[in-house]
């Protein structure tokens, strides 16, 4: 017959055993987890910076110079425009919205316009709430500005590009990717379009009032810059010196065609004012030049019957070459 003592032994034995069986396959276990590598995380991690990084195609324009990068699920559409304003447009859209039509705010668009042009959106539509700030795409200077248009919250850029202005402007909803083209946008010369000059002639051409002339390459015109019952069209010259911004008090070259009771009024003013007066020819037409003292500088005006008008040209007198220069290939079309 076993005994007590015998059984507790046998027991105490075996428990013994089992536990250090199973912190054996404990202690195993562990070991073997720890000279396993997880791959399942670093997989996971590789898999989302893989997917976050978009595809991207690249937008190249040999004539304008100048590239960008674009998520290659978007499209780009050019229409080639050369007209009186506007000189190049661009679209940007994303390829499963091609069906829509977007007329006058796609979520992406590159305009390339006149100066003048430029500065009238500016005053009349960027401005309007937000004032700009300033910011610089590719080392040249521009102005950012955020308004609403059609209940839209967009963005635009303006940029300097030669004697135009590039305007890129997208939709606020579509700002992180308007964000990846401005931070990829190169223009192909080192030296910013702000500060290239040339001294070759450029020629204004007026189709409504029938005339021409030309001008200095590195001159900025803008048409219309002020309104009123007796200005029936008006022109401004800006200066390289004054890099796109006339003083409007008394610009470097001024065209105004007004009515005949305003002239009248003007010279009766210059008459006031001590005027050296002289009589010229203006494309074969007989104009009277005046000469007077204006805020301390020496102004030159000259005023002629222009059909039912009368045309009033004036300048500073230190821009005097570049007048005469003006004056000199004045034409009047037929």
């Amino acid at each position: 017959m076993i005994s007590k003592n015998t059984i507790i032994v046998v027991l105490t034995l075996a428990f013994t055993t089992i536990f250090l069986g199973v912190s054996l396959y404990y202690l195993t276990a562990q070991k073997n987890k720890k000279e396993t590598p997880d791959t399942s995380s670093k997989t996971s991690l590789l898999s989302i910076q893989a997917t976050t990084t978009p595809e991207v195609k690249i937008y190249r324009n040999e004539k304008w110079g100048f590239e960008f990068k674009y998520p290659k699920d978007w499209s780009i559409d050019e229409t080639f425009i050369n007209g009186k304003v506007r000189k190049f447009y661009l679209t940007g859209i994303p390829s499963q919205q091609k069906h829509l039509i977007y007329s006058f705010s796609p979520p992406f668009m590159l305009n390339i316009i006149t100066a003048s042009r430029a500065e009238r959106l500016t005053k009349l539509f960027y401005e309007v709430k937000n004032p700009a700030s300033e910011i610089r795409v590719n080392g040249v200077a521009g102005l950012k500005y955020e308004y609403k248009f059609n209940k839209q919250s967009r963005v635009a850029i303006v940029l300097p590009l030669g004697q135009y202005k590039l305007i890129l402007d997208s939709e606020k909803k579509y700002e992180n990717i308007f964000n990846q083209i401005i931070f990829t946008f190169k223009f192909y010369n080192k030296q910013p379009p702000a500060v290239q000059k040339t001294i070759t002639s450029k020629t204004y051409h007026n189709i409504e009032f029938n005339f021409e002339f030309k001008y200095p390459k590195n001159w900025l015109f803008y048409e219309n810059t002020f309104y009123g019952p007796f200005s029936k069209f008006n022109l401004i010259g800006s200066s390289p010196e004054e890099n796109g911004y006339p003083n409007p008090i008394s610009p470097p070259f001024l065209l105004n065609i007004v009515t005949p009771d305003f002239a009248s009024r003007s010279v009766s003013k210059f008459k006031e004012l001590n005027t050296r007066t002289s009589i010229i020819n203006i494309a074969n037409t007989k104009a009277v030049k005046y000469e007077y003292e204006f805020e301390n500088a020496t102004q030159i005006s000259i005023d002629f019957q222009f059909g039912k008008y009368w045309m009033i040209l004036g300048t500073e007198k230190k821009y005097e070459d570049t007048f005469n220069r003006i004056l000199a290939s004045f034409k009047f079309l037929k």
